[in-house]
This record gives structure tokens, C-alpha cells and sequence, in this order.
């Protein structure tokens, strides 16, 4: 069930998982998830199996999909093969296509 904020629909996808629609398909550490929309955009946090789960990503990643995770995620992410990899650290801030964020670990 989703619920609405400020014209965002986020949806607990269970575990520490979420996913966020407005104008983008916005994953957060899918985990143990069926499958859904395209993600735009997927964060991943850290590199722990329950918060970057590549046969998870293998559902809603493609070749069109922005990643953004911590650092430590580069060796896992290099198995997927698709979507676009951006790493960053701790108090570092980034934009894609005008969705603008940072880290909080």
C-alpha cells in the first residue's frame, strides 16, 4: 500500500526497500522484491546482501537506469552489467535529471 507526501507516492517494498514515483521510478536497497516498474533511478546504500542485492536489481534495472551507491558497492555492481554507476561518499551530493540528493550513512 503507498502512501502520498508532498505529491511523492512511496511505497514500502518490505525490509529497508522502498520505491518512489512522481515524475521518476526511484528504487531504494530493493530487497527480496517480485519485480515493478523500471527503475529510473535505484540508490543503494551499502554493500550489506539485504540493501544491494544484484538479483534484485536484475528485475527493475536497464540499460536506461542511473545507480547511485556508496563506494564500497563498486565490486558487487560490476556483476550486473547494466545501467549507468555513479559512486559516492559520505556528505557527498549529487543530481540526475534534476533529482537531487546525498547520502545520510
Amino acid at each position: 500500500m503507498a502512501s502520498v507526501y508532498k505529491g511523492v507516492e512511496i511505497t514500502w517494498l518490505g525490509h529497508d526497500g522502498f520505491l518512489l514515483k512522481k515524475d521518476k521510478t526511484i528504487y531504494i536497497d530493493p530487497y527480496q522484491i517480485s519485480g515493478g516498474p523500471p527503475a529510473d533511478i535505484v540508490l543503494i546504500t551499502h554493500d550489506h546482501f539485504d540493501h544491494l542485492s544484484i538479483e534484485d536489481l536484475r528485475k527493475i534495472v536497464t540499460e536506461k537506469t542511473s545507480i547511485v551507491a556508496a563506494r564500497n558497492c563498486e565490486h558487487e555492481l560490476r556483476m550486473l552489467g547494466k545501467g549507468k554507476v555513479q559512486y559516492i561518499s559520505p556528505g557527498e551530493t549529487t543530481s540526475i535529471d534534476d533529482v537531487e540528493g546525498s547520502p545520510r550513512i
